[in-house]
C-alpha cells in the first residue's frame, strides 16, 4: 500500500490555518480554531494505518472538485476527530462544510472523519484537515509505503524507478517510521538518560553516605556491643536494635522527601510526557528502593559488629 502526503507525522506542523464552519457563527473559543492542513493521496490513510471513524476516505473521484466561486461540487476533505468535535460536537459532520482562514481559502465538504495523528510526540494531536493532493499539489511530497518485505530492498527499487522516470529528481533519504520516531524523541531521550545518570549518582551517594554514617556509629559503639554480648545479648537482638535506630531517621527523611515532591509536582508537570507527576507507582517504587538500600546499609555493619569477640570489644578504645 502506497500513499503520499505533504507532511509526515512526527515531523512538526505545516500548512497551519484557522478553521471554521462558514454556515455557522464562530465558536466561543475561536482563538483555538487552528488546524493543520495536509494534502494527501487517497491511499495515504491505509498506508499509515490511520483508522476511519465516520464516512469514507478520499477517493480518486474527489480530485475533480470545483474551486471556490465556480460551479460544481466543492472539494472534498477528511477531518480528524478532534477537529470535527471542535466544530460540531457530537453532531454528524459528514456533508458539512469547512474552510480555512482567509477569503481565498476554498469551501471544503467533509466526507470522512479519521483518527488522531501527532505532529510532535510530546504534544497532543492537533486538529487535522486532509485534502486531495490534486487541489494543491505541493512542491514536496513524501511517500508512505506499507510493506512486509525488507525495507532496504523496497527502497532501492523505488529509487530506481524514480531515477528512471526523472534522473534529475532530488530524492530525500528514505526512513522508516521507527527511525522517524527515534529521531523525534532523540533530544528527550538524551535528557532522560542524563536525568537517570544524575538520579543513579544521587542514589549511590545517598547509599554510601548512609552506610558510612551507620558504620561510623556502630564502630563507636563497639565497646557497648561487647558489654551487651558479654551480658548475654544475642546477635539478632543487636542487629534489630542497630537497624531500628538507623532506619528511623531514614524513614523520617523519606516522609519529608515525599511530602516535598508532592508539593512541587506542579512545577515539573510541564516537563513530563505521558507521565503523571504524582504517579503513585513511581513514588512507591522509589521509596521501596531507598528503604531497601538503607536497610542493607544498616544491616551489614550491624551484622559485622555481632562477630566481634567480646574481650576484644571490651578492650577497644
Amino acid at each position: 500500500m502506497v500513499g503520499a502526503t505533504s507532511q509526515l507525522p512526527l515531523l512538526g506542523e505545516e500548512w497551519v490555518s484557522g478553521l471554521r464552519d462558514p454556515d455557522r457563527p464562530q465558536p466561543a473559543n475561536q482563538d483555538n480554531a487552528i488546524a493543520n492542513f495536509r494534502f494527501v493521496t487517497p491511499d495515504y490513510f491505509k498506508a499509515m494505518g490511520i483508522p476511519l471513524r465516520r464516512g469514507r476516505f478520499l477517493e480518486e473521484a474527489d480530485r475533480g472538485g470545483a474551486n471556490e466561486g465556480s460551479a460544481g461540487p466543492h472539494p472534498s476533505a477528511v477531518m480528524s476527530e478532534r477537529a470535527a468535535r471542535f466544530l460540531w460536537g457530537n453532531e454528524n459532520p459528514i456533508g458539512k462544510h469547512v474552510r480555512g482562514a482567509g477569503p481565498r481559502k476554498p469551501l471544503l465538504e467533509v466526507v470522512g472523519v479519521v483518527g488522531e495523528v501527532r505532529c510532535k510526540l510530546e504534544d497532543a494531536p492537533p486538529m487535522m484537515v486532509y485534502e486531495h493532493f490534486w487541489r494543491m499539489q505541493p512542491i514536496g511530497m513524501s511517500f508512505a509505503l506499507r510493506t512486509q518485505a525488507d525495507p532496504a530492498s523496497v527502497i532501492a527499487g523505488i529509487r530506481s524507478v524514480l531515477s528512471t522516470a526523472d534522473p534529475e529528481m532530488a530524492i530525500s533519504p528514505a526512513r522508516t517510521m521507527e527511525q522517524i520516531l527515534e529521531a523525534s524523541v532523540a533530544s528527550r531521550r538524551f535528557q532522560m538518560y542524563l536525568a537517570v545518570a544524575f538520579a543513579l549518582s544521587a542514589l549511590a551517594l545517598a547509599s554510601l553516605g548512609i552506610y558510612g554514617v551507620i558504620l561510623f556509629t556502630v564502630a563507636r559503639r563497639t565497646s557497648e556491643m561487647g558489654i551487651r554480648i558479654a551480658l548475654g545479648a544475642r546477635g539478632s537482638q543487636l542487629v534489630r536494635m542497630v537497624v531500628r535506630q538507623g532506619m528511623m531517621p531514614v524513614a523520617a527523611g523519606l516522609a519529608t522527601g515525599v511530602a516535598c515532591s508532592l508539593a512541587i509536582s506542579r512545577l515539573i508537570a510541564s516537563q513530563l510526557y505521558a507521565v503523571a507527576p504524582n504517579d503513585p507507582l513511581s513514588i512507591a517504587g522509589v521509596v521501596m528502593l531507598l528503604l531497601m538500600v538503607a536497610f542493607c546499609a544498616c544491616w551489614i555493619p550491624a551484622r559485622r559488629a555481632t562477630k566481634v569477640d567480646p574481650l576484644t570489644a571490651l578492650r577497644f578504645e
